[in-house]
């Protein structure tokens, strides 16, 4: 045989060599008919048949050349031509790398190097950018084929041509250029991704602005670019210029800038992470900061991350330097005017400055003009874009110029500035935030007073608590108190910033403050001392040029003291000395008009009146002015002026946001009352009066951000959850800066479900308060409480990830000194309780680093666990002796929990206890050593009885007690249930678990009511009604059962054994059934499977049961995916166990396989699988046994058949018919059968006869073997031997007729009989038979089929159309083509669209079915 291989190569090689292919071609297949995987043969074959045009075969013949011997290069280089010539470019490209693999092992520098440069050609020629760049990638040092290309020489320049490798060797070398040329295509792909990305979800619903959507767009780019790898690279590269390494600094900064910046929008960015990059940014900045380097956006950053408190911290040479750089930027010309506007010189480097500098400097600034200095500067601002600088600068003047309204605006916009590049820079600024506070705080003190002392109360506070010395804000503070005329602590105040400034009495503070201080003494009484220091402050201030509006208020100030101390003249005389200074002071008119009423003699009211009025014109605030004058009004019944007066007053206070209600009393000014009221309900748990007081409350003022989180806590606590919600929404709007908003607004989420929201919340509170131990603890909660809920939807995935983030925060809880712990060690044990055993949880990194962490933690010792579970050194392994890791894991921290208790502390104890009782029952459940369990039981009943004698009132511990002795002991499991029930009877699972222990020990009685109490206190209780379905079965009502089954399994909550359970009867219940598979009976059993495989992995028993289901259902590739998976299963229990059971279990996996296998059309891997099963075999020893061996016989010979290994299909299936149990009729009848059609399809008139023989045995030794007498039918039919026909027939159909139906499910002899007569040219006989079929099962499908498909054949349309028509089972496909071509042969020009009708009828019910869409495609021409 060698010798007939080799000769025959050697043929095949030389026809290859004259271009004989044909003959090539059949010399290989020569060679192979003998040798199939002959390694030159396949070879030989793939070329001739790719020149003689045969592409399949020649690509086939190729694959199994590389496949039988993968480390030959012939096959690939006969592949990869193939794949050039057909121009399959991605598949040439992959022979290529297998050429190069094979080259770069053999070490051939200058293969590798040509194949490269291939590959190269083939990606720029037909590639996209991308592949390109991969290409490319080959050359660079850190492609895997850089080892062996570096071998090659240094290209020389002077001889291109002298090797074939000259670019390659270049490029190996001389790197830089492919480097760039890298850089630039993902440059251009990276960006044409972005603006395609950008047009395509800009139109889409919600979609957000277009900042959002680029910053999406960008996220997703700059997150997986490999840019910033390749700018190092280019910065590292010994080639690369100054210019060329300034441009890559450029861009890489701006590569990084944008992705921090993106990520600071991006909720699931991790803080570390942007920290980390925030750093690597700001370095970068600096260094180009440092080296005057010409990057605007740098420069921004830089001057807007400058965090410093003061105007004269700033850097003035860097300020200017900006200027010189960018000198046409609105930024640059507000900062120079600002220079200007405050006369900063330009500083001396050298220190040195002649006296002819200094004075030009001088008359310079003398001519400053500061309104068009003010101008420029507010254009600029407009102008340019939003900026921390440019608000800072701006702010500043407004606060010197006492510019209110405009400081707040700017400071605010200068607030939001600072909050954005904190996020997205991940930077601190407090300095210059408080830059900001200081200016907002004063300017929301002094616009309106008091109307936003409440605003600006926390800011100063919070500025006061930081720097208790700091002037802007005391004197804002001493404000306040002076508007809510708490005088001696103003007068405090005042005097304090009268102190602070002492050093410079000509200071415009020191000099206000004591005025100020001077006013709250007036007062508080103290007028001697009052006098006396507003004297001095006019001393001071006539000495001054200008002030004429300080001086005018000190002068009526001092007046209003007189005033109160009797001294009316002089009181007056001051009053005229204010409105000589200034005639526009308001205040005095006031007085004079109360003087000119209640001192002057006579009073003269007109007078005063006048003074009212001029007073009330110059400024709405005089709100006594105002009084007196509505009160003039209302005596003269001018009630149009009361109202207009009225409505000024509240405008010139600044109140027009208070909110007029039903409870008009409730004045501003009474809010305080009525929140306070609601917060001492709040606290008594009065929930309803508290609420009341609240709601009172934000009447008066709506826009007290804590009134309204008071509000939604009481709505929170009370239960009413949408409406806290609502509630803390709008604190929110009213708070930006509140975290505790944003706390009770997750509690909020979390109650409602809406774990995302809540998770958000809680994680950007902890962006800014790390340390908020509750806050990680509620967020580590609430991740526990989504995974649950992600559970038991089916979400596996989700929940896995949830339970990741739990025990992380957990964990970061443990490691806090500040945290109490035993709260913390119940929820890291209830997360990895939670921990979906059924799903790939070990594949999850975050869990597992989870999992050593709490390894870490634990302590060597087990305690009492020790006897059966041991401490995990590492987390390599999902189980630990049999038991899954967290399991392992949850019972050593609820030990430990325990060991933390104090002893006296029972309660604590008591519910430790639980929660380790509950653990093990879990983990015995996967114990296998006998000792182990029993251990592992006694420590059960200890834990439960010591939570028991802790706490006799719980049920939940009840229950417990009795599920531990569920089976060890009845009459303490039915105490145990019972006083479950008595503290709560209204738990259903209390009384199912009755209901299951009646079951369990033979009551059915007792059961069913328990089970039927369960139904009616809980209808949807999963447990109770598969309980009573087993009840029912138990019971021998199995129509009951098979109903109760089917209403438990449709509930919401999904018992995975109850699945299993539904499954396995359906299915055997169907296995059974004469009448086959019923497609519509198995689609619920596949959905249960489905799902129990998606909680349970490593059931093999349901695995296999799954893959039946999909055989039947003909998902052949589902299914042989699934047996794999139990195979693998079983193999993993027997290498522990080396159980009987489980080998005898992987023997029939193994036949199933080969059944699929057989059904795919995989004959060879069909064999395999049967080899594999009966080598496993072995020796039969039982009848059942051999029944397998027989099954595994008769399915290898059908393969071989398959194959055409006509000698291997007749030794198995003999082999198959000798081991086949005697009572085995089926088997042995099948095997028989196959026999004779193997037998018969040989060949020849021994082989015939032979079949014909082996038939008759089988109808010899079993009369009614009904595939066998059919067999010897069909070999009558085709040798025209009718007699043979009728003596098979006659046997079957003298048969009554029940048994004959039970006999022939398919109708089979029908068939037979239509067919003969059909055959012998008896039409009628046909027609008459096939309508007695009908009369005898008029239900039956396949009657009707047949007989209206042999009416159409008769061309009898319209009673073909009757029988189908008319038939219950119409809606088949069948039987609707059926109808349809009757239609079309019955119908006129009228009817010719009732046929399209019909068929597309049946496509909407079975869209699959091909022979309907032929039939209609057909109908239509």
């Amino acid at each position: 045989m060698a010798a007939f291989i080799k000769n025959k190569l050697k043929a095949a090689r030389d026809l290859l060599g004259k271009k004989d292919y044909a003959g090539a071609r059949d010399a290989a297949n020569d060679v192979l008919s003998y040798e199939a995987d002959n390694y030159n043969a396949n070879v030989f074959l793939g070329l001739a048949n790719l020149e003689l045009g045969q592409l399949d075969a020649s690509e086939q013949a190729y694959k199994r050349a590389t496949s039988s011997n993968p480390e030959q290069l012939l096959a690939w280089q006969g592949l990869t031509k193939f794949y050039e010539r057909t121009e399959r470019w991605e598949d040439h490209v992959n022979g290529l790398h297998e050429q190069l693999r094979l080259f770069c092992k053999a070490e051939d520098a200058t293969k590798c190097a040509e194949v490269v440069q291939r590959v190269i050609d083939i990606r720029r020629a037909h590639g996209t950018p991308m592949q390109v760049v991969e290409a490319l990638k080959l050359m660079l040092p850190t492609s895997p084929y850089y080892s062996v290309l570096s071998a090659l020489p240094d290209a020389d320049p002077s001889a291109p041509t002298a090797t074939t490798t000259f670019t390659i060797q270049r490029a190996v070398h001389h790197s830089l250029p492919t480097l760039q040329e890298i850089i630039a295509i993902i440059e251009k792909e990276e960006e044409s991704f972005m603006t395609r990305e950008f047009n395509k979800r800009r139109t889409r619903l919600n979609a957000g602005s277009p900042e959002k959507v680029k910053r999406e767009v960008g996220l997703e780019v700059w997150s997986a670019s490999e840019l910033p790898k390749l700018y190092n690279e280019l910065l590292g590269h010994p080639d690369a210029g100054d210019d060329l390494r300034r441009e890559a600094e450029a861009k890489l900064l701006r590569q990084r800038l944008s992705y921090l910046q993106a990520l600071g929008y991006a909720p699931s960015s991790s803080k570390s992470e942007r920290q980390a990059l925030s750093a690597e940014v700001m370095d970068m900045i600096s260094g180009v900061v440092l080296l005057n380097i010409t990057n605007e956006q740098a420069w921004r950053t830089y001057l807007d991350t400058r965090d410093v408190l003061h105007m004269h911290d700033y850097d003035v040479k860097l300020l200017r330097g900006f200027c010189a750089l960018f000198p046409s930027l609105a930024l640059s010309r507000l900062i120079d005017a600002y220079l200007r506007y405050n006369a900063i010189p330009a500083p001396d480097e050298d220190d040195v400055e002649d006296d002819e500098e200094e004075a030009g400097n001088a008359k310079e600034e003398e001519e400053i003009d500061e309104d068009a200095l003010m101008t420029t500067m507010m254009d600029a601002f407009e102008e340019g874009p939003a900026s921390v600088t440019a608000s800072r600068l701006l702010a500043e003047v407004y606060y010197k110029t006492r510019d209110h309204e405009s400081s707040i605006k700017v400071a605010q916009s200068g607030l939001e500035c600072v909050s954005r590049i904190e996020s997205e820079l991940a930077v601190s600024l407090p300095l210059l935030r408080r830059a900001f506070d200081t200016i907002l705080a004063t300017g929301l003190v002094h616009h309106f007073p008091p109307k936003h002392h409440a605003r600006a109360t926390p800011i100063i506070d919070r500025i006061l608590t930081v720097d208790a010395d700091d002037v802007p804000c005391l004197l804002a503070r001493a404000y306040i108190l002076q508007h809510a005329k708490r005088w001696e602590e103003a007068t405090a105040v005042f005097d304090r910033v009268v102190t602070l400034t002492a050093e410079d009495e000509d200071d415009d503070v020191n000099l206000e403050a004591e005025e100020e201080a001077a006013w709250c003494m007036v007062n508080n009484g103290l007028r001697d001392e009052a006098e006396a220091r507003l004297n001095g402050v006019l001393e001071r201030l006539r000495v001054r040029e200008g002030y004429e509006e300080q001086k005018a208020r000190a002068s009526w100030r001092l007046g209003r003291c007189l005033w109160d101390s009797g001294s009316k003249q002089d009181a007056y005389a001051q009053y005229i000395a204010s409105l000589k200074f200034s005639s526009s002071f308001a205040p005095a008119f006031t007085s004079l008009g109360t003087y000119y009423l209640e001192a002057a003699s006579p009073p003269d009211p007109a007078r005063a009146s006048k003074c009212f009025q001029k007073a009330f014109e110059l400024d709405a605030r005089e709100a006594e002015a105002a009084r007196r004058l509505a009160e003039g009004f209302a005596d003269e019944q001018e009630w149009d002026l009361v109202e207009i007066v009225a409505r000024r007053t509240i405008e010139g206070e600044g109140g027009t946001d208070i909110v007029a209600t039903q409870a008009a009393k409730y004045l501003p000014l009474n809010a305080w009352a009525w929140k306070a009221v609601g917060v001492v309900e709040l606290h008594r748990r009065n929930y309803t009066a508290a609420i009341q007081s609240l709601q009172i409350a934000l009447r008066a003022d709506e826009n007290d951000a804590s009134c309204w989180t008071r509000l939604g806590e009481a709505y929170l606590l009370s239960g009413r959850h949408p409406a806290a919600l609502k509630t803390f929404l709008h604190a929110k709007e009213l708070d930006e800066n509140d975290w505790t908003i944003d706390f009770f607004t997750a509690n909020v989420r979390q109650e409602l479900y809406e774990f995302d929201e809540a998770i958000a919340l809680y994680e950007g509170i902890l962006a800014s308060r790390p340390q908020e131990d509750g806050v990680v603890f509620a967020l580590a909660h609430t991740h526990l409480l989504a995974a649950l809920k992600y559970d038991e939807t089916g979400f596996l995935e989700r929940a896995i990830e949830c339970l990741a983030s739990a025990l992380h925060y957990v964990l970061q809880l443990l490691a806090s000194a500040s945290c109490p712990k035993r709260g913390v060690w119940k929820t890291l044990a209830d997360s990895l309780l939670a921990v979906p055993l059924g799903a790939r949880w070990s594949d999850s990194v975050p869990l597992l680093d989870a999992f050593a962490a709490v390894v870490d933690i634990l302590p060597a010792d087990c305690g009492e666990l020790a006897s059966f579970l041991k401490k995990p050194d590492a987390v390599d392994a999902v189980h630990i002796d049999g038991v899954p890791l967290p399991l392992v894991l949850a019972a050593l921290v609820c030990a430990y929990r325990i060991s933390l208790i104090p002893a006296d502390d029972t309660v604590s104890i008591a519910a430790a206890s639980f929660d380790l009782g509950a653990t093990l029952q879990r983990v015995r459940s996967h114990l296998a050593v006998e000792d182990r369990k029993a251990a592992c039981t006694v420590q059960i009943l200890a834990c439960m009885k010591r939570t028991v004698r802790a706490d006799p009132s719980s049920d939940m511990y009840w229950a417990a007690l009795g599920q531990a002795q569920f089976e060890s002991n009845v009459q303490i499991a039915q105490h145990a249930f019972i006083k479950a029930i008595e503290c709560d009877g209204t738990n259903a699972s209390h009384w199912a678990d009755l209901g299951l222990l009646y079951l369990h020990h033979g009551d059915r009685e007792l059961a069913n009511q328990a089970l039927l109490r369960a139904q009616i206190v809980d209808p949807d209780h999963t447990i109770a009604w598969g309980a009573q379905a087993l009840v029912a079965i138990a019971n021998n009502h199995v129509h009951e059962a098979r109903t109760l089954l089917d209403h438990a399994i449709g509930l919401p909550r999904t018992v995975p054994e109850l699945d299993l359970d539904f499954a396995a009867r359906i299915f055997q219940e169907l296995s059974s059934s004469t009448k086959g598979a019923d497609t519509d009976r198995l689609l619920p059993v596949f959905a249960v499977l489905d799902r129990y495989r998606k909680r349970h992995v490593g059931n093999p028993t349901a695995l296999h049961l799954f893959a039946l289901t999909c055989e039947r259902l003909r998902l052949y590739d589902l299914a042989t995916e699934v047996l794999l998976e139990c195979m693998a299963t079983l193999e993993t229990l027997y290498e522990h166990s080396e159980d009987p059971a489980t080998e005898r279990q992987y023997v029939i996996a193994n036949t199933t396989l080969g059944r699929l296998r057989l059904a795919t059309g995989e004959y060879a891997a069909a064999v395999e699988s049967f080899s594999v099963a009966q080598s496993l075999l072995g020796t039969i020893l039982d009848d059942d046994s051999a029944a397998l061996q027989a099954e595994v016989g008769f399915c290898s010979g059908l393969a071989n058949l398959k194959l055409g290994d006509f000698e291997a299909a007749l030794g198995q299936l003999e082999s198959a018919l000798q081991n086949a149990p005697e009572h085995a009729t089926a088997i042995r009848g099948h095997c028989t059968l196959l026999l004779s059609q193997a037998l018969w399809t040989m060949g020849g008139e021994e082989s015939q006869e032979a079949a014909r023989g082996q038939l008759l045995e089988c109808i010899a030794a079993n009369p009614e073997d009904l595939p066998a007498i059919l067999g010897l039918a069909c070999i009558g039919m085709l040798t025209s031997d009718d007699g043979l026909v009728d003596a098979t027939l006659s046997e079957v159909l003298a048969l009554p007729l029940d048994r004959r139906l039970q006999l022939d499910p398919r109708r089979d002899v029908s068939r037979i009989q239509i067919l003969q007569s059909l055959l012998q040219d008896r039409q009628q006989d046909a027609l008459a038979e096939a309508q007695r079929a009908v009369h005898i099962e008029p239900q039956s499908a396949t009657a009707a089929l047949d007989l209206g498909r042999l009416l159409l054949q008769m061309q009898s349309p319209a009673a073909a159309y009757g029988v189908v028509s008319t038939n219950t089972s119409v809606l088949l496909p069948e039987h609707t083509r059926i109808a349809a071509i009757s239609q079309g042969q019955l119908g006129g020009e009228e009817e010719t669209a009732a046929p399209v009708r019909t068929l597309q009828r049946a496509l909407l019910r079975a869209p699959w079915d091909r022979d309907t869409w032929r039939a209609l495609a057909l109908t239509r021409d």
